[in-house]
């Protein structure tokens, strides 16, 4: 079952940011499997596999300045967030009693700064970019009987993806579908066809962007990608496949679009959908 979760946290400590973050929450991110689940670790660092995971940056943080430092004092407030897409690595989260959010330490580290857990929210009602669904419920978008042809994205943090000698940050349609299409049909017990890729070429077509591109800097490594929103329109597409396209754009949520989606990269959402 996807599962997205939101954790609330303030700064104990000033200090500094000279780099994204995402590589720090990753790190986290780890550092608590291999104490939790050595053995989960080590199948979640597995290369060449499709991750069943995203990981956020740490959001809501000030402004970096013009040297691109971002300055944090004690009390600041931040969250991040990570989504899980297999149903073992969810129930381990969530086991009641000794799950890993259940031994989840009150301090969160991320690049040698400290941050105090203020709340921890698997709902929507506790924080927007939180939420829980099953694979079945999903799918039960396929079963609508006014298929959508019209929709709007939300691109939250940088996306991109892989264009060989760089990096390719703009969210064309194909591109788009193929990332989510990966993912669904590694873990979803329902797979669905190859088809919707070339489909999303050929009649997918923008009706809108408002679109800026950021860098992420770690160390001498920059890497860009696009922030912001998008919209499509289905042309001429078979009503049985627009349904598909509008699953797959629903799962975005949880399984972020492009590459480097554990490091905070490609988190979206979708915002509107429409006949």
């Amino acid at each position: 079952m996807p599962l997205a979760v939101v954790l609330e946290l303030t700064a104990i400590h000033s200090g500094q940011y000279h780099n994204a973050t995402g590589k720090g929450v990753h790190g986290w991110w780890f550092h608590r499997w291999e104490t939790y689940h050595p053995e989960k670790e080590s199948e979640l660092h597995e290369p060449n596999r499709v991750s069943s995971f995203t990981l956020s940056s740490l959001q809501g943080l000030p402004q970096p300045d013009t040297a691109g430092v971002i300055s944090i004092e004690a009390g600041q407030p931040a969250w991040l967030r990570f989504t899980v897409l297999d149903e073992e690595l969810e129930m381990l989260i969530l086991k009641p009693k000794n799950g890993w959010l259940a031994k989840l330490p009150p301090t969160v580290t991320v690049a040698d700064l400290s941050w105090h857990i203020q709340a921890v929210h698997t709902t929507p009602a506790g924080h927007p970019w939180a939420g829980r669904t099953a694979y079945a419920q999903l799918r039960t978008l396929l079963d609508l009987t006014s298929p959508p042809a019209h929709w709007l994205l939300e691109v939250a943090s940088p996306l991109a993806f892989n264009g060989g000698k760089s990096q390719f940050p703009f969210p064309n349609p194909d591109l788009v579908i193929r990332s989510l299409l990966q993912r669904w049909n590694v873990f979803s017990p329902d797979p669905l066809p190859e088809e919707l890729i070339e489909t999303a070429r050929q009649s997918l077509v923008f009706t809108q962007y408002a679109l800026h591109t950021e860098t992420l800097k770690e160390g001498k490594a920059k890497t860009i990608g696009c922030v912001g929103q998008v919209g499509w329109r289905a042309v001429d597409m078979h009503p049985a496949l627009r349904l598909g396209v509008n699953l797959l754009l629903d799962y975005a949520f949880y399984a972020g679009v492009g590459y480097h989606t554990t490091r905070g990269m490609g988190q979206t959402r979708l915002l509107k959908r429409g006949v």
